[in-house]
């Protein structure tokens, strides 16, 4: 018996897309922001390790307790994190020598994206949770639902607010790195750690998998429409659009005689992945993007500025620090 979430998850979500100017300039500033991204957490370990750096995790052996990951894949993904400037290493014992792995500023600035994350995993969990469900404020205890918002008007982001541009000259041809192609696709590899982390990682690990969900939301939705506007060889987007239907991403294709293909529709998950998606570009665009090249830039249809976003308390509304947020234990769902 199908339940009432999964339900929801698979119908499409009408008259849902995201307005932009020049789609051809914000495909091409939007893909080079994911691959800037991948080429940094394009493998599940990668993003298993920040995601304990944000639940307070910092040495060694702890990493290794939490993920399961060996010795030698775990002291290679912090080395790469360091050499990215996301952690820093710090010594905590001198004799022995022992280190542990802290977030820097840029690490730290990563935390709209974690709690986009997170938002998104607790709201479309369908199996018991590896990650906290409730937050709480640092200060009052009370609990917590951080969501991105304007900073403009601290009005929580909704799909249809949202205007998508980019600004800055083309980017330039930007490659995958050999460890995030390995990893990219290889949805088998995508169920370490858990089911639900295996989606997660299928969506911030792929290239392919992004930018389909991307254009799905920028209002491109048949299959040729797509294989043109990205360039991808049909028998890669084929398998992609069949994994995003199975995973409840995408709706189940419906063919078009007139346009004589098939046409994919995001699901309310998939509009849920909005501010991910969001986080990632404005993160890519502040750290990893080469002063003037083009970057993705977002407009708020509400208050008519370009969007900085901030975190707010959902059920208050009130403006939240990543150090006014700290994680309860995992609470198992019923």
């Amino acid at each position: 018996m199908t339940s009432p979430q999964l339900s929801q998850s698979l119908e499409a979500a009408p008259e849902l897309s995201i307005d932009y100017r020049d789609p051809d300039a914000c495909h091409a500033a939007l893909s080079a922001a994911l691959v800037r991204f991948n080429n940094i957490f394009g493998d599940p370990w990668s993003v298993l390790i920040l995601r304990d750096c944000f639940l307070g995790i910092s040495r060694f052996q702890e990493f290794r307790d939490s993920t399961g990951v060996t010795r030698q894949t775990l002291s290679a993904r912090l080395k790469e994190l360091t050499r990215h400037g996301v952690l820093r290493r710090v010594c905590y014992n001198e004799r022995p020598a022992r280190y542990e792995y802290r977030l820097t500023s840029k690490g730290l600035d990563l935390h709209r994206f974690a709690y986009a994350v997170w938002k998104w995993s607790v709201d479309w969990s369908l199996s018991p949770p590896t990650l906290p469900t409730i937050l709480f404020h640092r200060k009052t205890l009370q609990p917590v639902t951080p969501v991105l918002a304007c900073s403009n008007c601290q009005t929580p982001l909704a799909l249809n607010d949202l205007v998508m541009g980019a600004v800055g000259r083309e980017s330039v041809d930007v490659q995958l790195n050999r460890r995030a192609r390995r990893w990219a696709g290889n949805t088998a590899a995508a169920t370490v750690g858990d089911t639900l982390f295996g989606k997660r990682t299928f969506i911030i690990g792929d290239r392919w998998v992004g930018l389909i969900l991307a254009s799905v939301l920028l209002g491109v939705h048949s299959f040729d429409r797509l294989a043109d506007r990205l360039g991808i060889a049909t028998n890669i987007l084929a398998h992609r659009l069949k994994t995003l239907t199975e995973y409840g991403l995408l709706s189940a294709p419906v063919y078009d005689p007139d346009q004589r293909c098939y046409d994919y529709r995001p699901t309310q998950e998939t509009a849920a992945l909005v501010p991910l998606f969001l986080s990632v570009s404005e993160w890519v665009a502040r750290w990893e993007t080469p002063v003037g090249l083009a970057h993705p830039v977002w407009w708020h249809r509400p208050c008519g500025e370009a969007i900085e976003t901030c975190l707010v308390d959902e059920t208050s509304g009130r403006r939240l620090s990543v150090s006014d947020i700290r994680f309860s234990a995992p609470v198992q769902d019923r």
